[in-house]
This record gives C-alpha cells, structure tokens and sequence, in this order.
C-alpha cells in the first residue's frame, strides 16, 4: 500500500476536491469551519496538505515492519525471487 500525502483545493466557490491524507484530514475537520470564508477554507486546505506532507513523511521515515514468522512460502525462480506464502 503506498502512502500518498495527496492534497486538497477549494474553488472560488467554497467546494473541496482532492485525494489522499490531505482531502481525509480536511474532510474531518469540515464540520469545525461550516459557515467560513471561502479565504477560510483555502486555508485550512492548505494546512491539511502541509500536515499530510509531514506525517507522511515522518512514517516513511521511522515506520518499521517487523515479521515474527513467515510460513508455507514457495520460492520463485531466482535466489530472492517470488513466492507465495502467509506472514504473520
């Protein structure tokens, strides 16, 4: 699963599109600015996409995977190849 910072716009008419984290974050905040400006709104979709950046940016950087077992895998063709099999 790829982690996407995405962003969010809002047009001349108050409405917001976007994608990823960004559009998530502003989406959970939209009942706290219901009635603002459409300068408002900008804004806060602006601060949305900045703290997507940054927590997507942090978790890539310092998210670590651990794998306490690995079971039924087949090995594909090469040394490190392809497989199937369950991690748990």
């Amino acid at each position: 699963m790829a982690l996407l910072a995405g962003s969010v716009t809002v047009d001349s008419a108050g409405n917001a599109t976007g994608t990823g984290l960004a559009k998530e974050l502003y989406d959970a905040r939209e009942a706290s600015f219901a009635g603002s400006s459409v300068g408002g709104l900008q804004r806060v979709a602006a601060e949305c996409n900045a703290l997507a950046s940054a927590i997507i940016d942090h978790v890539v950087a310092n998210a670590q995977v651990v794998v306490t077992s690995v079971s039924g895998v087949t090995t594909g063709g090469g040394v490190s190849g392809p497989g199937t099999g369950t991690i748990t």
